[in-house]
């Protein structure tokens, strides 16, 4: 039974489209987080916890797909840290489209969104958190082993904040989310962010100009290794000049 599930799924005779995190579950999951940084001793567990918080802040505000999200660079982050001060800039250790010569693609944003998400505070968490484990590079996001985070090791965090939520506010989740195996089925961390993300940026009226700017890899990745279709202007647009299209989306999230 498992089995044919799994194939239904992968072939897309089952197609279920990650659901997205909605504004009021957003804000929760992210108290969720500091609950635990507040009052857990295990110094491993607070530490995989403060990572993991800031990647659900990231991933949000960015509009990251989940897999990016865990590129986020710790060398370039403490760089960048000591370079700017009225914003914050997540670096991730990929070159993409628009971007040239250079290793990372920078993902500027307000410290403080419209929502109250506390994007400076979760960039200081990873810094500090990463320097007492003794890093100074590498990737940002890290598991128990102390190697790069994998998609499976945040989901495992994710679904166990989202069912502790469940349980205790399960007013936070849409009526097709009727019990916990729908979370664990419809919540991913592939998709869940970037959906609400962008969820937040149509209720806010984002400009289409900005929406495409923060979320312009989203062609590339459809298209594979074809170049992906754009309008013209935007092949030629350096992503270093799109500093107030990240911090007019950023600060709407």
């Amino acid at each position: 039974l498992w089995f044919a599930r799994v194939c239904n799924r992968r072939m897309g005779q089952d197609w279920r489209p990650d659901q997205a995190i909605s504004v009021d579950l957003e804000i929760a999951l992210l108290a969720y987080v500091e609950m635990q940084i507040q009052t857990l001793e295990d110094p491993m567990k607070l530490a995989l916890w403060s990572l993991t918080g800031a990647y659900f802040a990231f991933s949000f505000v960015l509009s990251l797909r989940g897999n990016k999200g865990l590129l986020v660079d710790l060398k370039a982050m403490i760089e960048h840290d000591e370079q700017y001060q009225s914003y914050v800039v997540i670096p991730l250790l990929e070159r993409v489209q628009g971007e040239h010569h250079v290793r990372q693609h920078l993902l500027p944003s307000v410290h403080v969104t419209d929502l109250g998400v506390r994007m400076g505070v979760w960039h200081r968490r990873v810094l500090e958190t990463l320097l007492i484990l003794g890093r100074s590079s590498g990737p940002a996001f890290i598991n128990r082993n102390g190697v790069q985070s994998s998609s499976s090791d945040m989901n495992e965090l994710f679904h166990e904040a989202l069912l502790d939520l469940f349980e205790e506010q399960r007013d936070l989740f849409p009526p097709n989310i009727c019990n916990p195996d729908d979370v664990t089925d419809r919540y991913d961390v592939s998709r869940s962010f970037r959906r609400g993300s962008e969820s937040r940026a149509a209720s806010r009226k984002v400009d289409s100009s900005d929406n495409y700017i923060v979320n312009r890899w989203k062609k590339k990745e459809r298209a594979g290794h074809s170049r992906p279709s754009q309008p013209i202007n935007q092949h030629y647009t350096d992503i270093s000049l799109c500093l107030d299209s990240f911090l007019r989306y950023t600060q709407a999230m």
